[in-house]
């Protein structure tokens, strides 16, 4: 997978600070990562990694994208599974990355 997308989401965390999370997601061809569908994939990524509470739960994307849901009570694998039959193309988690701070001013 040569292709994809990289999300990012920034919010405001429980604590008054702010989350930011950064992923990527890779495609086959830039096709793929060029549709609604895979974009909307990235960012329910993205939003899920800013939604978890402890960075250090991260490391392993594989566990993450099973264990995890989007918003609406969606799991993650199954929205991957979802775009994998719309766009016909294989498509991976590559990596997350999460920064929380305590303060409202940076991320």
């Amino acid at each position: 997978a040569n292709e994809g997308l990289v999300g990012i989401q920034i919010s405001n965390a429980g604590d008054g600070g702010q989350v930011a999370s950064l992923v990527k997601v890779a495609s086959e061809t830039d096709f793929a990562s060029r549709s609604d569908v895979f974009s909307t994939f990235v960012q329910e990524v993205a939003n899920a990694a800013a939604a978890v509470d402890r960075v250090d739960a991260l490391p392993d994307v594989a566990k993450f994208v099973d264990e995890s849901q989007n918003a609406e009570g969606k799991r993650l694998t199954e929205l991957l599974n979802d775009a994998i039959l719309s766009i016909r193309e294989n498509l991976q988690v590559e990596s997350i990355h999460v920064l929380k701070t305590s303060s409202t001013k940076s991320v």
